[in-house]
């Protein structure tokens, strides 16, 4: 697909965007029974495990995503979408808090106009911020 390379609506559909670092190998259980080889991302990786690395562990609160209205996942790597998803469940591990997701990828629809034709994304976040996520739209 060809880079629009074009800023981001600030009217885009409401998302979480995990910003993919280099790819790790750490096998991890998500489900029981279902272990991910890694997480991050790599050439070639298979969309089952780009889902995978975008799925879990996060330190996010539900109840935040419940009130910025968010319902779809963004899948990004250096300012380039890779995938776009929507949230069909969340569940979450006692041990530290953190979640996971059951995921549909998304190949129409709003939500994957709004993110998957902006290759090029650039999400601009607070300065400082290190986060591995960022709400969009930013600052609610």
């Amino acid at each position: 697909m060809a880079s629009k390379k074009a800023p981001l609506p600030k009217k885009a559909t409401p998302a979480i965007i995990f910003r993919l670092t280099d790819w790790q190998i750490k096998p991890e259980d998500i489900e029981p029974g279902y272990v991910r080889p890694g997480y991050g991302y790599k050439e070639n990786m298979s969309s089952s495990e780009l889902m995978d690395t975008v799925r879990a562990w996060w330190l996010i609160k539900p109840e935040d995503l419940a009130a910025r209205g968010i319902e779809h996942v963004v899948a990004s790597f250096q300012t380039e979408t890779k995938a776009v998803y929507r949230i069909d469940d969340i569940f979450g591990r006692e041990i530290d808090n953190r979640v996971a997701f059951k995921l549909t990828q998304l190949t129409t629809g709003k939500a994957f106009d709004d993110y998957y034709l902006y290759q090029g994304l650039k999400v601009t976040a607070k300065k400082g911020d290190q986060n591995e996520f960022v709400y969009w739209p930013l600052g609610k």
